[in-house]
């Protein structure tokens, strides 16, 4: 494998040079990057008392990249391809529990544990009616006395794509260049 360490651009190695006379050369390359971060925090206080803490992070990303050149010069041709993918992700959860928890508190805070999920699912996909349901269920259990809740989404997707050719024309010697 051959690394380019270029303080210009990374994708220096891949770009024509001004050809010689009768030379030909092209060069391609395409990034495609995604990134998804999600963070939840959630703080309950129960009827007698008892304060729980929840919080996750969640960031997930994806790169892909693609270089193609291509080289022609005195009738040969030279061509190479590489590829390259790169996945990350980092997930975080935090959980604090101040006092003693009974079994009907646990089960409440999971109910309202499912009932948030269901109503941030709902929001990511537009449908305000049944988030609102979701989020009115949740108020509703008898060992919960308060409850604070955030949620962060963001997904963005990047594209990059560039194409450079360079012809020589054999009787100038000199070189054109398409593309940027």
């Amino acid at each position: 494998m051959n690394v380019c360490s270029c303080s210009s651009s990374p994708w220096a190695a891949f770009e024509p040079s001004a050809p010689s006379s009768g030379e030909q050369s092209a060069a391609a390359r395409t990034r495609v990057s995604a990134k998804t971060e999600v963070a939840t925090a959630l703080t309950v206080v129960t009827a007698e008392g008892d304060k729980v803490t929840l919080s996750a992070s969640a960031l997930s990303e994806t790169e892909f990249s693609d270089y193609s050149l291509s080289y022609r010069r005195a009738g040969a041709v030279v061509a190479a391809r590489a590829e390259s993918m790169r996945q990350s992700r980092d997930v975080n959860v935090e959980v604090s529990v101040e006092g003693d928890l009974s079994e009907r508190e646990l089960a409440d805070i999971g109910k309202l544990m499912r009932n948030l999920q269901k109503a941030s699912r709902k929001i990511r996909a537009g449908d305000f009616d049944t988030a609102q349901k979701a989020l009115l269920r949740a108020q509703n259990l008898d060992s919960i006395a308060a409850f604070d809740y955030s949620a962060h989404f963001l997904r963005a997707v990047s594209f990059e794509g560039r194409v450079v050719a360079t012809n020589a024309s054999p009787q100038a010697g000199g070189g054109n260049v398409a593309g940027a």
